[in-house]
């Protein structure tokens, strides 16, 4: 008796726990409509999908990936080997960019939903009492911290990703570990921009370079900047009062305090959810860009990659 209560309770704290997680993409579905800005997608439109989908097909083929559809007469065995590198590389940033909007969206309910907690409190099912209020707000402004950080992380390493798929194509590389997305597109600029002025006057070169050597909030060299602090350092929070304003307060230097002021410089809630959205923006718009100066590079035989 006591084994099926013990199971019995088990099996409903499991549900309560899971339930929210089971249905949470159905939820930021919904949600979506109440944010602004929007999350950014790769696709708008079914036609923008099919299109996105022809390219990227076209490209894994052009890199030694296996045809989508494969005809043979007669039942013959198909013979032949493929090179699904390149076709998992692309994999991987899509992947990447899809968690990254997920985290951005989860960023903006907690946003939404601290703010609301504060302001409306008789909104909550059921209302909640001044305390309630307060403890929930300073919980979901905890979880708002929590997932911007990861988004941040997570929109840089889609830039890895990136990295990854332009250095197997541009050099071969498969032994991908250490080297940025930024080291990446200067060893292409001097090998093989500088070379070709078609490649250096295209649109998806000018607008890669230009958000790689941006230092601004919305460029990557901030980002991955951030990125560092995060994973290396820092956490990412509101700014504390400054010891400096109170004259009781007598301690030590703090370090950790000074780097969070002048190096991650956390900005208000409000921005930091912009920033996140910017980002997302530009690494959606930017995949267009990183597809067409693939095909550009191969299409003209400035690069040819090694198939098996």
């Amino acid at each position: 008796m006591e084994n099926t209560e013990n199971s019995s309770k088990l099996a409903e704290d499991l549900s309560n726990l899971l339930h929210l997680t089971v249905n949470e993409d159905i939820l930021l579905k919904r949600m979506q409509d109440y944010f602004k800005p929007r999350p950014a997608s790769l696709v708008e439109t079914d036609d923008e999908r099919e299109q996105l989908e022809a390219r990227l097909s076209t490209l894994s083929a052009k890199l030694g990936g296996p045809p989508d559809v494969v005809v043979t007469e007669d039942e013959a065995v198909l013979s032949g080997r493929y090179d699904t590198y390149g076709m998992v590389a692309i994999q991987e940033a899509l992947s990447m960019f899809h968690r990254s909007r997920r985290t951005v969206c989860r960023s903006h309910l907690f946003f939404i939903g601290s703010h609301l907690v504060e302001q409306h409190p008789d909104w909550w099912i059921p209302p909640l009492k001044v305390e309630e209020a307060n403890q929930t707000a300073e919980r979901l402004r905890d979880c708002f911290w929590d997932e911007i950080e990861i988004a941040y992380i997570r929109i840089a390493s889609f830039w890895d990703r990136v990295g990854q798929l332009l250095d197997f194509i541009f050099f071969n590389i498969r032994q991908y570990e250490r080297d940025g997305f930024s080291t990446v597109m200067d060893r292409i600029n001097v090998n093989h921009v500088r070379l070709y002025p078609h490649l250096r006057s295209s649109p998806a070169w000018e607008h890669l370079r230009s958000y790689q050597v941006s230092e601004t909030t919305t460029g990557l060299k901030w980002l991955i900047r951030r990125r560092n602090l995060l994973i290396h350092s820092l956490h990412l929070r509101a700014l504390t009062q400054s010891p400096d304003d109170d004259p009781i307060f007598i301690g030590a230097y703090n370090h950790i305090e000074e780097s969070v002021r002048n190096k991650l410089k956390p900005g208000s809630t409000q921005d930091e959810l912009g920033y996140v959205h910017s980002h997302l923006a530009s690494a959606a718009n930017l995949f267009h860009d990183v597809i067409d100066f693939c095909h550009l590079a191969l299409d003209t035989g400035v690069v040819v990659v090694l198939k098996p």
